[in-house]
C-alpha cells in the first residue's frame, strides 16, 4: 500500500506545471520565530520557537491563490510565578496569497484568518487546556522555483493565553494538477 501511495504522489508531483499558480498548491515549511506569550497579567517576550507550516491552495488565478493554512509554533514561556513552561498553539486559518508574478520566481504577500488553539505542558498549567480563540496572519514572502523564504507575523489570542509571533519559514510549493 505504502508504495501505491508513493507512486501516486510522485506521478502527481511529475505533473505538475511551472508555470504561474492556478490549480493545486500544497506547500511544506519548517522555521523559527520569536514568541512573546501572555498568560493572565504576566508576559515573556523573545522566546525561541519552532514551527511547522501546512498550506494547501487552489489557483483562482495566476496570481492570486486561496488557501488554507495549519501552523504548528512551540515554544516555552519563563513565568515568574510558575517557573519555565512549554506553551504551543496550532493556528488554522483561510486566506488568500498575491504572487506579484506568474512564474515560479516571485514574491508575494498573503493573509488569513482563523483560530489557535493554545496548550501548555504539563496540561495542568494552564488550567482551560486547548482553548481556541481568534486569530490572524500577515505573510510576505520569496518563491525560487517553488522554494520559498517567507516571514509571517501570527497574533494568536484566547481567554486565557495571547501570543505574538514573528515567524521566518523555509519551505516546497509543489503546484499539482495544472
Amino acid at each position: 500500500m505504502r508504495k501505491i501511495l508513493l507512486f501516486v504522489l510522485f506521478t502527481i508531483i511529475l505533473q505538475a506545471d511551472s508555470s504561474g499558480h492556478k490549480g493545486l498548491n500544497i506547500a511544506f515549511g519548517i522555521g523559527s520565530g520569536v514568541m512573546k506569550t501572555t498568560y493572565g497579567l504576566e508576559s515573556n517576550s523573545d522566546n525561541q520557537s519552532a514551527v511547522f507550516l501546512t498550506r494547501i491552495g487552489t489557483g483562482i488565478t495566476n496570481n492570486t491563490v486561496f488557501v488554507f493554512e495549519a501552523i504548528g509554533n512551540y515554544g516555552s514561556f519563563n513565568y515568574t510565578s510558575f517557573g519555565k513552561k512549554d506553551v504551543s498553539y496550532n493556528y488554522d486559518g483561510v486566506g488568500m496569497n498575491y504572487y506579484f508574478n506568474e512564474g515560479d520566481t516571485t514574491s508575494y504577500i498573503g493573509f488569513s484568518f482563523g483560530t489557535a488553539d493554545h496548550e501548555s505542558d504539563p496540561k495542568s498549567f494552564v488550567k482551560s487546556s486547548g482553548v481556541f480563540g481568534n486569530s490572524y496572519k500577515l505573510s510576505a514572502g520569496y518563491e525560487y522555483n517553488r522554494w520559498l523564504a517567507e516571514v509571517n507575523y501570527i497574533k494568536a489570542s484566547s481567554e486565557i493565553i495571547k501570543t505574538d509571533s514573528v515567524i521566518f519559514a523555509i519551505g516546497y510549493n509543489f503546484a499539482l494538477l495544472r
